[in-house]
């Protein structure tokens, strides 16, 4: 079972604690993701795919859903500048792509 998140998660908290630094942070060892608490109601769960068995290794793209979802799919995210973009959501609607949940079922094995 793993201590801390992966690296690249790490850094992402870190890049994120970087431009909103009153962000809190829920982690979810067991699947290598976190939710972000932004404030004003914001709150995002950023992850990679994560498998069956949970043996996730966190790898670009990550995704990143709103919570509550305004619709079913998260955002899928290359790069820490479209991660940054997500999170301003709603007061800025992202140019990012959406997965559907059926599209990262199958990514995902299930």
């Amino acid at each position: 079972m793993r201590t801390s998140l992966s690296p690249l998660m790490q850094q992402i908290k870190t890049h994120i604690l970087s431009v909103a630094p009153d962000t809190e942070f829920t982690d979810n060892l067991v699947a290598d993701n976190f939710t972000a608490h932004l404030g004003r109601g914001r709150i995002f769960q950023i992850s990679p795919i994560t498998t069956r068995s949970y043996d996730t290794v966190a790898e670009w793209p990550l995704y990143v859903v709103a919570i509550p979802p305004p619709e079913p799919g998260p955002w899928e995210c290359h790069t820490m500048e479209e991660i940054l973009e997500t999170l301003r959501f709603p007061t800025v609607f992202p140019n990012v792509r959406r997965i559907s949940v059926a599209e990262m079922r199958e990514r995902a094995g299930f």
